[in-house]
């Protein structure tokens, strides 16, 4: 069965389930940190961070290479999805054994022994989190795009709703894990209907199918773990060197903004085909040429906002958190400064030169480094040094993959990057930004006003 669907549908379907869930985390935040007490917010943050982790590993970044040995016609579509699926449930329950063995470790590394009693109740959220990203690799590479869409609609309402009852009703952490995950079963449950009725088995099972699998996907697996310690290595830090309060402080203000990840992965995602093509033929130039506009492009919609955000993080922070998470403001405007950097795609070049290893390379140093920086500068900053360890060291792994890549088309960075484009865009939005924070400044103290100036950055595009 080949690949139905376009390309483009496929794209806009990966784009709109990230997009989704972060998006539901962006607007139930509020809710969360108003309802619950520092100690409950940092626990289940707590928790989240070990789920989150934990599935990731044991998903093996499986869900990257299914669609490969979907497409190989000598392999029975068949016996790949019962195989595959077989071995990320059996993964799903090794995930479990593993937490449930941990959990003494994670209590006393984050000195917090309300896990004790809440990671017992956060097995059934576990184990769901592994086969769902296969079975939606799946789908998308069958090109139920619509069914998929409208699973992610129904999934993260009922997620929403078991959300709403364990606080509102039951004022329980505990029935809240469980609840999230009976949220993913739920999805799980309605992916697999999805699945055509001639694909959809579990009876078969093929050894040197699973090996080889596995074969091709331990590189990306443990380049995806490296990545993943770069992205939480420095809550984990602060977890375990500061209190539970000072963790919610901070994952509270370690904002990921949905619609600006939207942009930058929508405008990647465009470019890579044409990437693709050009390096194919060894046409470097034409890389540079395109990357280049692609940077500007991205820089004119992003840069307006990252200022906008970091100049009124404060304000924005309070009324968006409530006064009790003002320290917060601090890690959002560290955490902003990510987006100057949120402009290229700087994987891609070394990917489809088949140059991998040095991405495993560059972001396992990087979590050495990181893991120094985060020590150093918690201890001196509390959770501020901890987002000054996280920025520093996304800047340098994008830095180092800058560097490879730019060899790699035998160009610069001035010739990519287009610095002094980059300052003018950066100037003109402070520019924009100064009217709107002299009037809240001097004459109106609203936070009305920020939001009513906030379409006033569009004129930087």
């Amino acid at each position: 069965m080949s690949m139905s669907g376009g390309k483009s549908s496929k794209v806009l379907a990966l784009t709109f389930a990230n997009g989704l869930n972060i998006l539901v985390n962006f607007l139930t935040l509020p809710y969360l940190v108003r309802s619950l007490s520092f100690i409950e917010y940092g626990t289940y943050g707590q928790v989240l961070i070990i789920i989150t982790f934990l599935s990731g590993f044991f998903t093996y970044n499986l869900n990257q290479v299914v669609s490969v040995y979907l497409s190989r016609k000598d392999l029975n579509q068949v016996l790949v999805f019962s195989t595959i699926m077989r071995v990320s449930f059996l993964a799903g329950l090794f995930s479990v054994i593993l937490l449930l063995l941990l959990s003494p470790i994670f209590v006393n590394l984050f000195s917090n022994f309300e896990l004790t009693k809440l990671l017992p109740f956060s097995v059934l959220m576990l184990v769901f989190q592994i086969p769902i990203p296969i079975l939606l690799s799946i789908l998308v590479y069958l090109g139920k795009v619509r069914q998929v869409t409208l699973c992610l609609i129904i999934s993260n309402f009922v997620k929403v709703a078991f959300m709403l009852i364990s606080i509102q009703v039951y004022s329980s952490l505990a029935v809240l894990v469980v609840g999230l995950g009976l949220a993913g079963l739920i999805q799980l449950i309605i992916l697999l209907f999805i699945v055509p009725s001639n694909i959809r088995n579990f009876k078969l099972f093929n050894g040197d199918l699973a090996r080889k699998v596995f074969r091709d996907a331990t590189p990306l697996a443990i380049s995806g773990v490296m990545e993943k310690l770069l992205i939480y290595l420095d809550g984990i830090m602060i977890a375990a060197l500061l209190t539970t309060h000072e963790f919610a402080l901070y994952r509270a203000g370690a904002l990921e903004m949905p619609f600006i990840s939207a942009i930058y992965g929508s405008v990647a995602a465009i470019v890579m085909p044409e990437v693709a093509r050009f390096i194919a033929n060894n046409d470097y130039q034409s890389v540079v040429n395109i990357k280049r506009r692609a940077i500007k492009s991205t820089s004119f919609l992003i840069y307006p906002i990252m200022i906008y955000l970091i100049v009124f993080s404060k304000p924005l922070i309070v009324f968006y958190l409530s006064e009790d998470y003002t320290l917060s403001a601090g890690v959002f405007t560290i955490f902003t400064l990510t987006l100057l950097i949120r402009i290229n795609d700087y994987q891609d070049v070394l990917i489809l030169k088949g140059k991998s290893k040095y991405i495993l390379f560059a972001s396992t140093c990087m979590v050495f480094i990181n893991l120094i920086l985060n020590y150093s500068l918690i201890k001196y900053f509390g959770i501020y040094g901890g987002s000054m360890a996280y920025v520093l060291a996304l800047f340098g792994f994008a830095g180092v993959l800058s560097f490879l890549g730019i060899r790699m088309m035998h160009t610069s960075f001035i010739k990519l990057f287009d610095p002094v484009n980059l300052i003018k865009i950066l100037i003109l939005s402070l520019m924009i930004c100064l009217p709107v924070y002299l009037i809240f400044k001097y004459f109106i103290d609203s936070i009305w006003v920020i939001i009513a100036g906030a379409p006033s950055i569009s004129y930087c595009s």
